[in-house]
Parts: structure tokens; sequence; C-alpha cells
């Protein structure tokens, strides 16, 4: 990754430090009760337990902080906790996951995660993890949902006032209530093809 491909490259976000930009590369680490914003995050060094990162796509080397993005690429996950849609771990080690989807290449133990729609580990090294499919106990899930329940809420208002003072307006209106409806069946209906998969995975005794 070339840091000259981002709008700023800093050596630390340092203690109590809230940043904002669009493109981030951090070479070192983003200490304590930092928050750092960016559309895309590249950080080389390490998040500490109490920062906080907020992207569209990250890619984090070592995370101990909570993440909340799109889409994101760990490392090694050591006690951190990451809430997005899709995401991929090589190590984790420790720490929590609540995402549609997961991939992790290896899980050591005190895992914790869950997913609305699938999860894909490797190797599981320990019994002592937990793996679920549950929208329901996915934030960034249940955000979604009700910011659509409010679009479609908003829009249900304006169709009855088309209905009312301009009839031209409804089937547009009316095609991206339905949308929404989709989009909202898709997201609950995902749990009916719901995978988890645990390969080389050690027999509880």
């Amino acid at each position: 990754m070339q840091a000259e491909a981002f709008e700023i490259t800093k050596q630390f976000v340092t203690e109590e430090e809230e940043l904002v930009c669009s493109s981030l590369y951090l070479i070192e680490d983003a200490q304590d009760n930092s928050i750092i914003e960016a559309k895309k995050l590249f950080i080389d060094g390490q998040t500490s337990p109490y920062s906080s990162q907020f992207a569209h796509t990250a890619n984090v080397n070592t995370h101990r902080g909570t993440l909340r993005c799109h889409q994101a690429k760990i490392n090694t996950l050591d006690g951190g906790e990451v809430h997005a849609t899709n995401v991929h771990i090589k190590n984790a080690q420790s720490g929590s996951v609540y995402a549609q989807d997961v991939t992790i290449d290896s899980v050591e133990e005190n895992v914790k995660v869950i997913a609305s729609h699938s999860i894909t580990v490797h190797n599981v090294r320990s019994t002592n993890n937990t793996f679920l499919i549950d929208y329901k106990q996915v934030p960034i899930i249940l955000s979604k949902l009700a910011f659509i329940d409010t679009d479609i809420k908003a829009l249900n208002t304006e169709l009855d006032d088309a209905k009312r003072h301009n009839h031209s307006l409804i089937p547009h209106i009316n095609e991206k209530i339905v949308l929404l409806e989709k989009e909202k069946a898709a997201i609950i209906n995902a749990s009916k093809t719901q995978t988890i998969t645990l390969n080389n995975s050690p027999q509880s005794s």
C-alpha cells in the first residue's frame, strides 16, 4: 500500500486527538481516546483499546479499539470490537465482531462473532468461542433497518399527499417504497440462507 495514495499520512494519532479526513494512512498507532473518521483508512500499527475508528473501508494491522465501517480487513484482532457489513480477519486472538458476513482465517479463544448472514472460520483452535447468526443482535443491521423504516414512513406521507394533489407522482413514490420493502425483506430473510462453516474445529470435551 502506497502512503501517497492517501489524503493524509501520519505517524500517530495521539491520545484524545480527533481526526476527520477523506483518507488516512497511519504508520503506527491510534492511541487512547482518539477518534478517527475517514472514508478510507489504513493503519499499519495498532489501535488502542480506548480508541474509535469510523470508515467506509478499513485495513488495520492490529485492532484493539472499536471500529465501525462497511468493509474491514484486519490482520490481528486482539480484544477489539468490529461493527461492519463485511469483515475479513487473518487471526482473531480475542474480541467481538458484529457484521453481515464474516471470514476469519484463524481463531484462538474468547472470540465472539455474531452475523446476520454468514460466518466462515478456516481454523478454530479453541472451543471457548461464540459463533451465532442473529440479525437482531447486529447493531449495524438494526440501524440499517431503522433507516429503511424511516424512509418508508416518509414516502408513505409523500404518497398520501400525492393522492390528494398530484397523481402523476404516485408511480414513482410507489416504486421507491417497493424497492425499500424488498431491501428490508432481503435483510430479514438472509437468516434463511445462513451459513456457519467452522473448519479444523476442536471437539469439546
